[in-house]
This record gives C-alpha cells, structure tokens and sequence, in this order.
C-alpha cells in the first residue's frame, strides 16, 4: 500500500511527523506508483475534481479525461494539477480531509507547477489547463502573487494560440468545442478577479465565439443546435453559457463602480441603464436555472453549485450596482445623486440582498457537499450583510427579525466557505468587524428603504475607503494599486476614517484591531429561529454569544464618543432623471424594482 493510501484510508488520530513525499521522477502512468497517486485513488479525485471546481467542465472533457488516465497518456502536470485542487475537498472513508492535513495538495501542486514550466516555452493547451487549475489551487490557499501568476501564464498561452478564434472546419467537433471552453474559462477567472490582465478585456473574440453547448451535449460529445453568442438573446441552454453572461455582467458593474468617488462620476442614467440590461438577461434565462427556495428538490443535487454562483452573481451584480450609490451600504462618501433616487436604489439593493439570503437558508439541505460552494458565493453574502446590518437595529419587529435571520444565514455561508477558501476568510473578518460597528453605533431605520425619510441616504460622516473596496469588488482586498499581497499581509482591517474634525485620534496602524480580527467562530453555530428581542443591542449578543473576546473592538480611538450614522439633512432630490424610475416602489407596494419602464 501506498503512502497516500494509507493516509487516505487512516484515522484522524495519528500525525505523521513530515508528509509522505512523492518520487522525483515519475513512473508511467499505468504504474502504481505514478507520481505517488495510486489509481483508485486518482479516479476519485477526478470525481472530486469534477464535483468541486466550477469550471472543470470548461478544462476537461471528463470522460476523455478519465480514458486517458487509464491508458496512462494524460500529461503528469494535468494529472497533479486535478490531484492538487481535488485534495481540498476529499474526504476519507472517516470524513478527515487528511490528504489535504498532510500537505499533499501542496505538493502535488507544486511539483505539477514545476513540470509545466519546463514547458511553458511550447505553448499547448494542456498548459493553459494546468495553469488555471494551479491558479485557482493557490488563490483557494490564499498564495495571491502565486496565483496570479499561474493565472496570467494560462491567458497569455491562450492568446498565443488564438484560442478565441474560432475554426473554419470541424466546428461542431468535440476538440473545436473543449478548445472554446477553454478560452471562456480563461475569461471567467479574468471576470473573477477584478484584476484584469487586459489581454482577454477587449478582445472581439468573446463576442464572435459560440457559447459552449449544454451539459448534456458536452457529455455525449455532439451538439447539433446553432451557434449562440454572447451579445445574441438566445440561450444555449446549458449552465456555462448563463454562467458566463452572468460574469461577463459582473465586469460591466466592476467597471462602472470601481472608482473611488463613484457617487461624483455615475450617472443615474447608467445605473439604471445596466440595471434594465441585466434584468432582462434574467427574465430569458431557462426556468429550470431559476433557483426558486421552494422548488430546489427539483433542481439537479449535482448542478446546484454551479446554479448557485449563476445566481451569486447576479445578485451581486445589482446589489453592487444600487449600493455604489448608497453610503450606508457601500461606506462612500457623499455625492451628487438626487436624494429620491438613492432611496430607489438602496431599495433595490435591500431586495436583492434579502432575495440572496433567503436561497441561502434553503440550499445547504439540498447541496450534496456544502463545501462545493464556489468561493464568489461568499463574496455575495458578505455584500449582503453590509446592506442587511443596520437594519438589525430596527424598531421595526419585522424588518429587524428578517435582518437577524437573513444576517445570521450569510455568516453561515462565509463561515462555511472560508473552511476551503482563504479569501472567504478574509471576508469571514470583514463581516465581523461590521457588525461590531453597528453593535457600537447603531441606526435606527424604521422599516424597508422605500418607507424611510430619502435623507437617510444622503451621507455618513465615516468613510472608510477599504470597506468600501471590500463591499464592491471582488478580490481587490488583496490587491491593492495591482499589487498583489504576499500569504499573511492581507488588511486585517477595514481602515474606517474619523469625522474631519477628529483627525488626531486616528489609529496609527490596523495593529490593535488585528487581534480582535480573529475569526468569530460563533457564524458555525446559526441559531434556530429568531429572537424576538426589543434591545436592538441584545441582537448582537446573542448572535456573539460567548464570543465578545473574539469581536473587533468599534469603540476604538478612531470612533470613539462620535456617532458616525449622521445623514445630512437635505431637500435637494432634483439633480437626477426620477422619470427613469418606477416610483411605485415608494409608495408600500411590492412592485418589482427590477422593471423599469424603457
């Protein structure tokens, strides 16, 4: 038996004191002792690899794949690169993640890095495979610069080979249509990572390329339906083409938004201009995609992941959108956008974020593994928790309660991403640190947004810059000016500022609250029902119960004695194109702030 059985196979007791190491030169294939992962277990890391990674339909054509495993032809670096990746998420006969405890993803991953870079020099797609796979491995552990670097390999090899071209001959084979994918994965992670290398951004191809086939098609390894692109309203039907409409969405959002002081150079106009575009998208996709709380036992167990980050996204995208615009939500400072209008948005943002959690609450009976979850799910929880807090406080019983339960839902969720992904748990530290601001200085908002005063928007007089990067992007935390941070060196803060007129009591660094950013462990433990409290304080104590040590410290020098909630007190509401809007939405009924009229 193997070294890597038997750790497979073993007891969570025992320790091993350094981890099994693999041969320096592998063996073919068709030997058991090939790169140190034994047969059985190379077939169920594949099965692991395919259930785990968002995109390994797009890589890999699974049962090709598996064929050239048995015939021992699949390139060594390919293989590890699966095994690396794979070895996060497989569990033993007993549950224990031991191949990932032992440290052999880790070697896997970089002995299959090694490898393709003796080749990178002849460019071949079984680089570009091994490169994403690696790149997302290493993103997942939290090896930010490693990642980025392995990621810009593949799409840089990607454009070498013109793989956004699409053939004169042979289209609809299976080689022209796994080629495809390829290049769209290669636009998914760029989509992804709010860090573009800019290769893919502006290539025409992404518009002239077929979107890939459905599912179905994909195994059976014929399709015979017509080309659909991306700008086109048709649909291919499968998950991957919604998937990446989805993020292709994100990227126009990140766009608009991505700037600093957003509220001085958006228009209204663009926002609800995007807003119609993506709204319409959704009202097209098939109905079986459409994850409705109610009807998930229907819905594909092994499809739910990869549904569930279509619908990630498309949350986000306008939870995003409206909160750019909305301090409250999004920590900016104060602009120009008419009053009434923000009040629409930040409504359509509060929608939004209710509509993600209560998906959240359903779908963790009907996930085969919780851990599948890709890590953007967490991403769209954490943006819903910044929308969600200060409603926590309410005197309103029923807006408070659904804050609680849908807050206490999308800790849940980040908790439990952040067990496989590092940038999960990062965001797991962020969401405490807002709650515990809001426990220090809370807002009392009446009802939903369409109900309060449009003043309630206007302004903080606390702008944090980093929380605000936290809530709108994707990644960005960790990449700061393009420079990526090394393992360890993330913000462990949310660099709030002071009010203008306390500028001398501003932390010199992140450092005393870096201990009290320790990760609240408290999210693992969702409480069963919802309290029904009138202290608005009590809420945070009981969803921190008996982890007051862990939470940040709000009341730190930096806020200390100041309300930081103070919205202006203005009537100017008439700087913005309203008739864009519905103004429906204001007046109690429950109309639907996806629909504008134009």
């Amino acid at each position: 038996m193997s070294a890597v059985d038997s750790w497979a196979d073993a007891p969570s007791n025992p320790v091993p004191t350094e981890p099994a190491k693999l041969s320096s030169i592998p063996p073919p294939l068709a030997q058991t002792s090939y790169i140190g992962v034994p047969p059985a277990l190379l077939r169920d890391l594949v099965e692991t690899y395919f259930s785990h990674a968002y995109n390994a339909p797009l890589l890999l054509h699974k049962q090709t794949f598996l064929n050239e495993v048995s015939e021992g032809t699949v390139k060594p670096w390919v293989a590890l690169a699966v095994c690396a990746f794979a070895s996060s998420f497989h569990r033993n006969s007993n549950g224990d993640l031991l191949l990932k405890s032992s440290g052999f993803g880790v070697e896997w991953a970089e002995r299959a890095g090694k490898l393709v870079f003796d080749v990178i020099e002849s460019p071949h797609e079984d680089n570009v495979v091994t490169c994403l796979i690696l790149a997302l491995f290493w993103y997942q552990q939290g090896s930010w610069q490693r990642s980025y670097i392995h990621k810009g390999n593949a799409v840089q090899t990607a454009h070498l080979l013109g793989m956004g071209k699409q053939p004169r001959l042979d289209r609809q084979t299976l080689r022209a249509e796994l080629r495809r994918r390829r290049f769209w994965a290669c636009y998914l992670i760029e989509c992804h990572t709010s860090n573009s290398t800019h290769v893919l951004d502006a290539s025409d191809h992404i518009y002239s390329l077929p979107l890939p086939w459905t599912e179905e098609e994909f195994e059976n390894a014929k399709s015979e339906q017509p080309d659909v692109l991306l700008a086109c309203e048709q649909s291919t039907g499968g998950i991957f083409c919604e998937m990446i409409r989805a993020l292709w969405f994100w990227a126009q959002v990140y766009r608009l938004i991505k700037t600093p002081e957003l509220q001085h150079e958006v228009s209204i106009h663009d926002i609800h201009s995007l807003d119609t575009k993506i709204s319409d998208w959704w009202s097209r996709i098939p109905d079986w995609m459409k994850l409705n709380p109610g009807d998930l036992a229907r819905t594909p167990p092994a499809c739910l992941p990869r549904l569930l980050l279509v619908h990630a996204v498309y949350r986000q995208c306008l939870c995003a959108l409206h909160s750019s615009i909305i301090p409250l939500f999004s920590w900016g400072r104060d602009g120009k956008s008419s009053l009434l209008a923000r009040q629409i948005s930040a409504q359509a943002a509060y929608e939004h974020a209710s509509a993600a959690s209560e998906l959240f609450s359903t779908i963790f009976e009907y996930l085969p593994d919780p851990n599948a979850m890709p890590s953007f799910v967490a991403y769209n929880a954490y943006c819903g928790c910044a929308i969600q807090v200060p409603f926590m406080s309410s005197p309103n019983t029923a807006v408070r309660e659904r804050a609680v339960r849908n807050v206490e839902t999308n800790r849940r969720v980040i908790h439990l991403v952040a067990q496989s992904w590092k940038y999960a748990d990062l965001l797991d530290r962020y969401s405490s640190y807002l709650l515990a601001v809001f426990e220090k200085h809370p807002v009392s908002l009446t009802g939903e947004p369409k109900h309060l005063e449009a003043s309630t928007f206007r302004g903080l007089r606390a702008p944090a810059p980093r929380a605000r990067l936290s809530i709108l992007s994707h990644n960005r935390m960790v990449c700061e000016d393009d420079c990526w941070s090394l393992p360890g060196e993330e913000p462990k803060d949310l660099d709030f500022e002071h009010p203008q007129e306390d500028q001398s009591t501003s932390p010199s660094g992140a450092e005393p609250h870096a201990g009290a950013m320790a990760k609240n462990q408290a999210a693992a433990t969702i409480m069963s029902g919802v309290p029904q409290l009138h202290n608005p304080t009590v809420h945070f104590q009981q969803m921190f119960g008996g982890f007051d040590g862990q939470l940040p410290d709000a009341s730190g020098s930096f806020l200390g004695g100041t309300d930081i909630f103070v919205p202006w007190n203005s009537s100017d509401e008439a700087n913005a194109d309203l008739a864009l809007f519905d103004m429906g939405v204001l007046n109690g009924t429950s109309a639907d702030l996806l629909s504008y009229p134009g």
